[in-house]
């Protein structure tokens, strides 16, 4: 097991306070670790969201680009169960994507390329994608479900 740096291990700590109810207890016992780790972060983000808090400032994309440059963006979806970007998080990375229009991209943790796809998508013909992913062997498979497993 990897060993949590101290802010990390504050920030779980104080989430696991804030969050620990009976309904965690019972997934913990029931459900298993992944299920009541699941839990506790899904309650963080609502307690974010409802009090108007967040963890990372955000602003509307075109704050900061010009609004007379609107774009249009294609997403291919997923009809798969498994880890990867929320359909709002690969919307707004296609969205930037039409906006810059670059000519290089490079994605760092590629895992089944579903971002690099819908990049590759919104981006001009000429662009060039660069993929890394980790190596398989390194990948920590305690966090992932067995169809991520299956995967790998």
């Amino acid at each position: 097991m990897k060993k949590l740096s101290r802010i990390s291990f504050i920030r779980y700590f104080t989430g696991l306070l804030v969050n620990l109810n009976l309904t965690s207890i019972l997934l913990l016992f029931q459900g298993g670790l992944l299920k009541f780790r699941r839990y506790i972060g899904l309650s963080n983000k609502l307690y974010f969201y409802l009090n108007n808090e967040s963890y990372v400032p955000s602003m509307n994309p075109y704050d900061i680009f010009s609004p007379s440059n609107k774009a249009k963006i294609k997403i291919i979806p997923s009809k798969s169960e498994v880890i990867e970007t929320r359909i709002d998080e690969l919307a707004f990375l296609a969205l930037i994507t039409a906006l810059t229009n670059p000519s290089v991209i490079f994605e760092i943790g590629t895992f089944r390329g579903r971002t690099a796809l819908n990049f590759a998508l919104n981006s001009r013909e000429d662009c060039i994608i660069y993929t890394l992913d980790l190596p398989r062997n390194d990948i920590d498979t305690s966090t992932l479900g067995k169809a991520d497993i299956k995967l790998l």
